[in-house]
């Protein structure tokens, strides 16, 4: 038999074609594209995040950490306070004076004393709350003998 008379081989599969769905008239054969993956939304933060560690007779331990550009607003407590700031860079405001608060800063404040933080770089610290008068013991009154 002739090599031309030899029936031709099986094309190769080809991907599948869909065809345009625009309204010209033409009808172009394309390929279907990939779909894209749904836009991932940002998931939503908080961008103050407290959380209590140790409570007991008076103490209040907390672990804050806030996000760059967010604000704690004036505010006050009934304790003493132990601000020690474990990372980031923030400005805390008490007495109407700005502190500037970094890795190992202390703050401290007394009962009452308003203030707020302002966060510039994330900001990681904890707070110590301290009632002192939940602490005092006072003893019965004395009688003089007589």
């Amino acid at each position: 038999m002739p090599r031309s008379s030899l029936p031709s081989p099986i094309p190769p599969p080809r991907a599948p074609v869909v065809l345009s769905s625009s309204k010209s008239s033409s009808k172009v054969p394309s390929k279907s594209p990939k779909p894209s993956p749904p836009a991932a939304s940002p998931a939503p933060t908080n961008p103050i995040r407290a959380a209590m560690v140790f409570r007991r007779d008076g103490i209040k331990v907390s672990r804050v950490v806030m996000t760059s550009g967010s604000e704690l607003p004036v505010h006050s407590v009934d304790d003493d306070v132990v601000i020690v700031v474990i990372r980031g860079v923030g400005i805390v405001f008490a007495q109407q004076e700005p502190r500037h608060v970094e890795a190992g800063s202390i703050v401290d404040l007394v009962p009452g004393e308003e203030h707020s933080v302002e966060c510039i770089e994330e900001l990681e610290f904890v707070i110590c709350q301290v009632s002192l008068a939940s602490r005092i013991v006072t003893a019965p009154p004395v009688h003089p003998a007589g």
